[in-house]
């Protein structure tokens, strides 16, 4: 047969090919076999679990709350005339300095006239200027009205406009003056009394003003005038 098979080429080409597709079937079932049995290793193999690292929790800080402040109302204070003495205060009041009417040494134009004294009181009223004022127009004591002579020039009559008082007192301590309002009419003589009133208002209303050099007391009647303007121009309010 190896005789035929050299002679005939065709034969020869034929043999060839079969030899070719034999061992191509050879090495595709080896193939099959061996990606077989690699699977089934595979597959009997127990895969070994990655452990996934837990992650520490991070510390949370709880904040804080912020307190919340309710804001406390201001209250609406009402200006008063005068502030209230932490204890008793000493003040002055003044009167009118007058001769003894019966020494007939003494001219006749020194009895009328008047010289500005005082006297201490002592009080823890709040309203010390109105205190003050209260205390002239009632007058020095009997001691000292006979003694000394001395009396107050200031006397009030009528009705009041103002609650049955005898008069207000205002302090504006920014413009360093204090305002004292009749609120009864004023009895006077005339210029000599003007003066006098005038005098004893100024000195007793002075010692509750800071500035020295710029006390401004002013004096007005009943109608809101000033006291003893004869003029009618009202100068002391300017």
């Amino acid at each position: 047969m190896y005789e035929e098979i050299k002679k005939s080429p065709m034969l020869l080409i034929l043999v060839f090919t079969i030899l070719v597709l034999l061992s191509l079937i050879v090495f595709f079932l080896w193939r099959s076999s061996s990606d077989s049995n690699s699977n089934k290793d595979a597959n009997n193999t127990t895969p070994t679990p990655t452990v996934t690292a837990t992650p520490t929790p991070t510390d949370e800080t709880t904040p804080t709350p912020t307190t919340s402040t309710t804001p406390t109302a201001t209250a609406s204070v009402t200006p008063t005339t005068s502030v209230a003495p932490t204890g008793p205060q000493t003040v002055k009041v003044y009167y009118s300095q007058g001769t003894n009417p019966t020494d007939s040494s003494a001219p006749d134009s020194f009895k009328q006239f008047g010289y500005a004294v005082y006297r201490q009181f002592t009080s823890s009223r709040g309203d010390i200027e109105t205190y003050v004022m209260e205390q002239t127009i009632a007058g020095p004591s009997t001691a000292d009205a006979t003694t000394y002579y001395w009396f107050t020039p200031v006397k009030v009559t009528g009705d009041s406009n103002c609650g049955g008082k005898d008069m207000t007192v205002t302090k504006d301590a920014s413009a360093n003056k204090i305002t004292v309002q009749f609120c009864r009419a004023v009895t006077t003589a005339g210029v000599g009394d003007d003066a006098r009133i005038q005098t004893v208002i100024t000195y007793g209303m002075q010692q509750f003003l800071t500035d020295a050099s710029a006390k401004k007391v002013v004096i007005l009647t009943k109608d809101g005038n000033c006291l003893g303007d004869q003029s009618g121009l009202n100068n002391c309010k300017n």
